[in-house]
C-alpha cells in the first residue's frame, strides 16, 4: 500500500500553453519525463528512481495558434527544442535538467530571484519544488499563521519571465505541479490528507545521502 501510495504522491501535472492557451495536459504517473519538440536520436534511458521508461511529451503542432506571426515565431522556437528538459518528481521535490539549445528560464517558490528571470543552465541539476518546505509552510497555513504555500512552477522557453508575467504574452510556457500540493485544497479531516501528510514527513525525514544522489544516473549532480 506504501507504494502505491508513494507513486501517487511525487505524481507529476504537466500543462503546456502557447501564447497562454492551454494546448495539452498531462499527469506523469511514474514520477520523470522528458519534453521536447520532436524525438532525440538518443536512446530512451530508464529511470534509476521507477521501475518503468522515463515517460516522452511532445510539444503540440502550432496549428492551434490562430495568429500566422505568433505561430511562425512558435515554430521557429521549437526548432531550438529538440533536446529538450528532463523533469524528474522525487520525494525531496521537483528537479528539472535542460537540455536543448533554446533558452529556459523559471519561475517558482524555489527560483532565487522571484522577481527577476531565473535562467537553466544547460546541463545544470536545479531544484523547482521543495516538498519539504511547502509541507513547513502548509501547516503555517492551516494554523492561520501564514498565506497559501506556492507550489506551482512555470517553466518559459526562449523568453524571459519573471513572477509577475503573463504566460499569454510568452510564446511557449509549461505548469508543473506535483500531486501531494493538492492536498492543500482537502480540509485536515479527509482521512486520504491525513495519511498522504504522515508518510510524506516520514520519507523526507530520512532524505537520500549526496552519495545517493551523485550514484543516481537520472540525478547527476553537477
Amino acid at each position: 500500500a506504501a507504494a502505491v501510495l508513494q507513486a501517487g504522491i511525487y505524481e507529476m501535472r504537466i500543462t503546456i500553453f502557447y501564447g497562454g492557451q492551454e494546448v495539452y495536459r498531462k499527469d506523469v504517473q511514474n514520477g520523470d519525463c522528458k519534453i521536447s519538440s520532436t524525438p532525440s536520436s538518443g536512446v530512451l534511458r530508464r529511470s534509476t528512481l521507477q521501475s518503468n521508461v522515463m515517460e516522452r511529451i511532445f510539444l503540440p503542432p502550432t496549428n492551434i495558434i490562430a495568429d500566422p506571426l505568433r505561430r511562425r515565431s512558435t515554430e521557429e522556437l521549437l526548432s531550438f527544442l529538440e533536446k529538450g528538459i528532463m523533469l524528474a518528481s522525487i520525494q525531496q521535490g521537483i528537479f528539472v535538467q535542460r537540455f536543448c539549445q533554446g533558452r529556459v528560464f523559471w519561475t517558482g517558490p524555489c527560483a532565487p530571484n522571484p522577481n527577476e528571470s531565473n535562467k537553466l543552465e544547460r546541463d545544470d541539476y536545479v531544484k523547482l519544488f521543495d516538498t519539504a518546505q511547502f509541507l513547513e509552510e502548509l501547516k503555517l497555513y492551516r494554523n492561520l499563521q501564514g498565506p497559501p504555500p506556492e507550489y506551482q512552477v512555470t517553466l518559459c522557453f526562449g523568453e524571459e519571465i519573471s513572477h509577475t508575467d503573463r504566460k499569454e504574452d510568452k510564446l511557449i510556457t509549461v505548469q508543473v505541479e506535483q500531486l501531494l500540493a493538492k492536498q492543500k485544497l482537502l480540509p485536515e479531516e479527509s482521512p486520504s490528507y491525513n495519511t498522504t501528510l504522515a508518510f510524506v514527513m516520514e520519507q523526507i525525514s530520512e532524505p537520500l545521502t549526496f552519495q545517493e544522489a551523485e550514484e543516481s544516473d537520472l540525478l547527476n549532480l553537477q
